[in-house]
């Protein structure tokens, strides 16, 4: 009896999950959107390099939190967007050279970007500046 009182309700607790998916205030309602310079110049990657590029929640004594979002980045232009909530990022950026790693030298990781934003609605505009490692 104990084993099919603890599957009934492990049943019920997974049926009430859907129920709060999406509820949360912290679904992303504004914009982040600009370009990402390198070296001074608009965003150039060499044949073969790929970018990542993510923001990361961090608290009121600056540690990373639990959200983060990631970017869409046109390779081309360097153009970037990315849904995002009012409060303190860090960005980070990875720039991958097949066979080498990140081109940035972890520059701007997640655990230790220059690059913090506060952010109180949508910012158009946000010049994203990196330099090669």
């Amino acid at each position: 009896m104990k084993s099919s009182s603890r599957w009934i309700a492990l049943m019920c607790c997974c049926a009430l999950i859907p129920a709060f998916n999406g509820c949360s205030s912290d679904a992303p309602d504004d914009t982040l959107t600009g370009k990402i310079t390198r070296n001074g110049l608009p965003l150039a990657l060499q044949p073969g390099e790929q970018i990542v590029v993510a923001v990361y929640e961090l608290d009121a004594q600056g540690r990373l939190d639990n959200k983060s979002y990631s970017a869409l980045v046109d390779p081309a232009d360097g153009s970037y967007e990315v849904g995002i909530t009012p409060g303190k990022y860090r960005i980070s950026v990875v720039i991958v050279k097949p066979g080498e790693g990140d081109a940035l030298k972890g520059k701007y990781s997640q655990e230790g970007s220059p690059l913090v934003i506060d952010v109180d609605g949508s910012m158009e505009d946000y010049e994203i500046a990196v330099t090669d490692g």
